[in-house]
């Protein structure tokens, strides 16, 4: 194999930058620890890793974010092979323990709530047929896993639930007062067990910018 000056440099930029990772990290952690950051001046977000980002393994992903990262915050999306939301209870109950072995807490429900086509409108060129985190979900069966995915918040005490907003369509306009009142009843539904309904930003979902994320706001 032949290297280059351009790939040394490229290689050794890489490494460094992958030793001073794990002390920024905890430096970060540590100002992410509970209270006020307007009167500690810490951290006003849960910093966490998404744990099926490291490993399906979740003790190994636990054992990697409190023990190599220093955090305190976990954010659950898959695990032995897995999606969250289709855990048993048995299964549910083993991640708690091993959570509480590693002090770990959970921000959020990382479900795939409405990461879906919206029904009625022309097939999304974003319509993803590749895994998604071990879930498959059609429209039908939206508010069954909404239901689910509160019942598992509760299970991991936490009081946030992620979602997106459909695949991408080419034209929303026919079907976005349709998908904000959607996204309005699922967030009514929500704060009636004092949960928050988390909306993430995506470019391949029909809220993907800062303008689109304010006018959805607006719009519910």
């Amino acid at each position: 194999m032949t290297y280059t000056r351009r790939t040394m440099l490229a290689g050794l930029g890489l490494a460094g930058l992958g030793s001073a990772i794990p002390s920024f990290i905890r430096s970060a952690a540590a100002s992410s620890m509970k209270g006020s950051s307007a009167t500690t001046g810490r951290c006003p977000f849960r910093l966490a890793v998404i744990n099926d980002e490291i490993t399906q393994d979740f003790e190994k992903a636990c054992q990697i974010v409190a023990g190599d990262f220093g955090l305190g915050w976990i954010e659950l999306r898959s695990m032995w092979d897995k999606n969250v939301t289709a855990l048993t209870e048995k299964q549910v109950e083993d991640a708690k323990k091993i959570l509480n072995e590693h002090k770990l807490q959970v921000t959020d429900i990382a479900s795939p709530l409405f990461k879906t086509d919206w029904p009625g409108a022309p097939r999304s060129p974003q319509s993803e047929t590749r895994d998604q985190f071990h879930a498959e979900f059609d429209a039908s069966a939206q508010d069954k896993l909404l239901e689910r995915c509160i019942t598992l918040a509760k299970s991991f005490n936490t009081d946030r639930i992620r979602c997106f907003d459909f695949w991408r369509l080419d034209d929303q306009g026919p079907y976005r007062a349709g998908i904000n009142a959607k996204l309005q009843q699922a967030a009514e539904r929500c704060a009636k067990d004092n949960l928050v309904l988390l909306l993430e930003n995506e470019m391949s979902c029909n809220t993907a910018t800062g303008e689109e994320s304010a006018a959805l706001l607006k719009a519910i």
